[in-house]
């Protein structure tokens, strides 16, 4: 998994958006004010949001209302699990800065996992706390909420669970579990790599939760009837291939002289390396002694490897 620190928020966003939504890329408009917005906010917690991607449109929403079952954010959020091969998603977390740059870090997310995670956790909503344009602030019975809701003039909406303690341990939860993530970081010139057209090599390696084929030769695999799936392999590292790198040149790179900006381990058996250009993507497994062609480890009727 992925990480912009300190990032541009709208400049990588809108990177991925005009890359991966299609159509109503007009959402991300939307999307920019609710952050816009965000970024004035003192409290944290009002500062992070969940994003997604689309093939048609976006969707940015508080992250501590997509907790909240019954939620239009509950809902919206986990409505395409179906669709999640199609979905890039991230956590953001904003700045408070009052630079006219949008600035904070993206945590990118596994949607699929994070929807059943989701389901499991959210807590229920017991009430709702308006602020009102007066000052006043009243609380409402969350069954109550929307028929009386057009009654009054309220500048903020607040959900309030039925165990807010409990609630407010799963976002530490969740945030703790993020800062202490291992991420493979990334910016806006390796993101302009995976989209462009550039000559590039690419070092693919197998996700945490993989079952199998860690560290396994070729042969092994072969014989264990296990299939070399991109799908349980990620982007671990993205460069541009000025030069013209051989298989065994980026072998001694990645074990003798690693990239400063590269986390993940020593390219090892099992690890999957390609090269990308003119239209064309080649894979090749690294194994015991050499590398076997991968022709089938990309989708063949794509012209490079599926991004994000």
């Amino acid at each position: 998994m992925r990480k912009f620190e300190n990032c541009d928020i709208f400049a990588v966003l809108g990177e991925i958006v005009t890359n991966n939504t299609k159509h109503y890329q007009s959402d991300f408009e939307i999307d920019k004010e609710i952050l816009a917005k965000a970024a004035e906010e003192k409290n944290v917690r009002d500062r992070e949001y969940l994003w997604m991607s689309r093939p048609c449109g976006t969707h940015c929403l508080k992250e501590k209302d997509v907790f909240l079952k019954g939620t239009s954010e509950h809902h919206t959020w986990t409505a395409y699990a179906g669709q999640a091969s199609e979905i890039v998603a991230y956590a953001i977390s904003i700045h408070n800065n009052e630079s006219e740059i949008i600035k904070g870090d993206l945590y990118e997310l596994d949607y699929a996992k994070h929807c059943e995670e989701t389901k499991k956790k959210a807590f229920a909503v017991e009430s709702v706390r308006i602020h009102c344009k007066d000052g006043e602030e009243l609380i409402f019975p969350y069954k109550e909420w929307f028929s009386v809701s057009r009654r009054y003039e309220y500048d903020e909406r607040e959900l309030l669970p039925a165990d807010p303690e409990d609630y407010a341990e799963l976002l530490n939860e969740i945030r703790a579990e993020r800062l202490n993530t291992n991420y493979f970081p990334w910016d806006e010139r390796k993101l302009k790599l995976e989209y462009g057209d550039l000559p590039t090599f690419r070092i693919y390696q197998l996700k945490d939760d993989a079952n199998e084929g860690l560290f396994l030769s070729y042969h092994t695999m072969k014989e264990r009837g296990w299939k070399i799936d991109k799908a349980n392999y990620e982007l671990a590292y993205i460069g541009e291939d000025s030069v013209g790198y051989s298989l065994d040149d980026l072998y001694e790179k990645f074990n003798l002289c690693r990239p400063s900006d590269f986390c993940g381990h020593s390219l090892s058996v099992s690890d999957v390396i390609a090269f990308s250009g003119n239209g064309t993507v080649e894979a090749y497994y690294v194994d015991n002694f050499g590398f076997e062609p991968l022709p089938k480890f990309f989708n063949t009727a794509q012209k490079k490897p599926a991004q994000m």
